[in-house]
């Protein structure tokens, strides 16, 4: 019986998955730096999980925001 190739087995699943992974790593990045900067400022911290669900573009508006405050 064959088995069907697994999506991480094929030259294109890898890169997916590293595209994803180098998203994530920047999402993350980007989250750290806002809740850093919500906490030097004394501002209300954004829940972690509501950042987690915007994308890459609207959590580059409120980093950039925070830190022309500097």
């Amino acid at each position: 019986m064959v088995r069907p190739t697994l999506l991480e087995e094929t030259v294109a699943g890898q890169e997916h998955m590293a595209i994803g992974r180098r998203e994530g790593l920047r999402k993350g990045e980007l989250i750290g730096e806002i809740r850093v900067y919500q906490r030097v400022f004394k501002l209300a911290e954004t829940p972690r999980e509501t950042l987690w669900k915007m994308s890459l573009a609207k959590l580059r508006a409120p980093r950039f925001e925070l830190h022309e405050q500097l």
